[in-house]
């Protein structure tokens, strides 16, 4: 996200150390699309040629870079010149419609990717929002911030918390951060909202940080408060390994 920009390269900046590296905000030197959809791969193939075979591999030349991104559907990233994007778009538009971020995001929520807001920066350890499950996090690279307490929990620790698709009625768009409570106990909050769209059927779509006890036990969910919106939980499109 835009908002988290800053930070993370203010955060970066710290281990450059040495290295011969700089660190620059990009995003004014390129335009970044998302393509998604059962006939996305055929159609960007027309205008890229080669494409990434499988989901987090890349292909890149002088005009433009690919990534195959997770989704429902065939989904890609690519970033390219404002000439190639426009090429790309006028070519696009015989079979598909441009839309907005917020849609994306939908994808992305159905996919099971969290994206991590200023409001919940810090607020999960990269297990309790599947990253390890989506080949988010490393346990074979070397030595990194925080990673005494990532080992711990994937080798010695056991998981309270982890992340699930919802769904939850309302004219109120939720926001990232909202707190989730269990509808008998109106004091302590079971859960956290880590990010939500409009969903077609109504409603919204929601992917919710959980107490492992609170999500599989049958309990009551609400959103906001004990009294706030029911909220349904859904399947995720990767499983949860065993305990």
């Amino acid at each position: 996200p835009m908002d988290m920009i800053e930070a993370v390269i203010s955060r970066l900046r710290m281990f450059v150390l040495r290295s011969k590296v700089t660190l620059e905000e990009a995003s004014d030197t390129f335009v970044h699309l998302g393509i998604s959809g059962q006939e996305a791969e055929q159609e960007l193939r027309k205008f890229t040629g080669e494409l990434p075979a499988k989901v987090n591999e890349v292909t890149q030349d002088a005009d433009r870079t690919v990534i195959r991104v997770p989704g429902i559907h065939p989904s890609f990233e690519l970033f390219t010149s404002a000439e190639h994007a426009r090429q790309l778009l006028n070519q696009l538009n015989v079979q598909s419609a441009p839309i907005g971020s917020v849609a994306w995001q939908l994808l992305d929520i159905q996919a099971g990717i969290p994206v991590i807001t200023p409001a919940t920066r810090e607020a999960f350890v990269p297990q309790m929002t599947n990253l390890q499950l989506i080949d988010g996090v490393s346990f074979k690279k070397g030595c990194y911030t925080g990673q005494e307490i990532v080992a711990r929990m994937e080798y010695l620790g056991k998981l309270k918390r982890r992340m699930y698709r919802a769904r939850v009625d309302g004219e109120s768009e939720p926001q990232a951060g909202d707190d989730i409570f269990a509808g008998d106990d109106a004091e302590q909050s079971v859960g956290k909202l880590v990010s939500a769209a409009p969903h077609p059927d109504g409603g919204y779509a929601m992917l919710v940080v959980l107490q492992i006890a609170s999500a599989e036990g049958g309990t009551d969910l609400h959103l906001g408060s004990a009294a706030g919106p029911g909220i349904e939980l859904e399947a995720l499109p990767y499983p949860f390994p065993s305990q």
